[in-house]
């Protein structure tokens, strides 16, 4: 496989990725808190697969013949008129996966506003059982118990 090739294989492999990863982040935005763990977990397998293209794609970038004209072709920062013919394909994927990157970071900042809101909703809970009846019946009939400390000391 050659350089261009090897290198727009690997973008294809990333913007797959990536649009995996946007498809989850969406999913977390909606599904029900039970569901939630599944989702983290099946993003980090996505950031680490995307993680591993982007490396790869650094490696091939540094080999290059021109590593400096081929990075601003990945970043999407050329001029598309100035790109050669045949690294068109790379540019178009890279513009590509500037655009599901931006969409990313907004879904990004949403999914972590539910994860925020499903935290502080929990800890609601858990403040509220702490105060009914049967949590200060656990805590006074725990006193004096053997192996436990007593507030009372040793009278």
């Amino acid at each position: 496989m050659s350089g261009g090739e090897e290198i727009r294989a690997c973008l294809q492999a990333r913007l797959a990725e990536l649009l995996e990863l946007e498809a989850v982040t969406c999913r977390m935005l909606h599904c029900p808190a039970e569901a939630l763990a599944g989702c983290i977990t099946e993003r980090q397998k996505r950031i680490e697969r995307m993680d591993a293209a982007g490396r790869r794609l650094a490696e091939l970038e540094a080999a290059s013949e021109h590593p400096d004209a081929l990075r601003r072709i990945l970043r999407g920062e050329a001029d598309a008129a100035a790109v050669p013919p045949p690294w068109e394909p790379v540019y178009r994927l890279a513009l590509e996966t500037r655009a599901v990157l931006s969409r990313l970071r907004e879904e990004d900042a949403q999914a972590s506003l539910r994860l925020r809101e499903e935290r502080d909703r929990i800890l609601g809970h858990i403040r509220e059982n702490n105060r009914g009846t049967a949590a200060k019946a656990a805590r006074f009939f725990s006193v004096g118990q053997p192996g436990r400390p007593s507030r009372l000391g040793r009278a």
